[in-house]
């Protein structure tokens, strides 16, 4: 399930010769093309499959319209910055935009655009032999699995009412103070283990 679901469907889906490398493909996307790519071993209902599918849709639209289809487009247009990066794709890919507002103020986690731009350093890196610049501007990602595992690791603790809601698992409403200080704990958190890593082993390449 999860991530890597998506990265055994995907496979499996290649190995079918669907077009998924195809923009044009993906652009004319059906639900009913996506649950097939998705399709559970198990009789298990894909979530979100219509939203899930608009935005594949959505996001090939745009990468024909504005890139031309080419990934190096978009990183040759962030002048091959990271953080360039990152806001060139949240300013062109709504559903990467993660920006809250937290008393009064803009939080912005960028969770999604930053994983897509630490991917495509990754295949920058093995296609053109060279990283994007800034990697270290890249924060830990906002995730939701990430601190399951800092607070079983005693990294995170909660106050009562709060672990008394994870723990039965009542689901934190989107935007909530509640979700937002969990994500923004979890960036504390992952910034001071990286730095502790980065002196002791300065070797370490925490995006490498």
């Amino acid at each position: 399930d999860g991530t890597y679901g998506i990265f055994a469907s995907t496979d499996r889906s290649l190995c079918e010769n669907t077009d998924l490398l195809n923009y044009d493909y993906l652009a004319s996307l059906t639900s009913k093309n996506l649950a097939n790519i998705l399709r559970p071993c198990n009789n298990m209902e894909i979530p979100l499959l219509n939203e899930r599918c608009y935005i594949l849709k959505k996001t090939a639209e745009i990468m024909l319209k504005k890139f031309k289809g080419k990934l190096i487009n978009l990183i040759e247009e962030a002048g091959e910055d990271v953080e360039n990066l990152v806001y060139l794709i949240v300013d062109s890919f709504p559903s990467f935009d993660d920006e809250l507002c937290y008393m009064g103020k803009r939080i912005q986690f960028f969770k999604k655009a930053q994983l897509m731009a630490s991917t495509l350093n990754y295949w920058y890196k093995k296609f053109y032999n060279k990283n994007l610049k800034g990697l270290e501007k890249l924060t830990g990602f906002a995730d939701y699995k990430i601190p399951q595992m800092l607070r079983a690791k005693g990294v995170l603790k909660y106050k009562e009412t709060l672990e008394q809601k994870v723990d039965s698992k009542t689901e934190l409403k989107e935007g909530s103070a509640e979700e937002i200080e969990i994500r923004a704990a979890n960036l504390l958190a992952l910034n001071k283990i990286a730095q502790k890593l980065n002196s002791r082993f300065p070797e370490i390449q925490s995006i490498d």
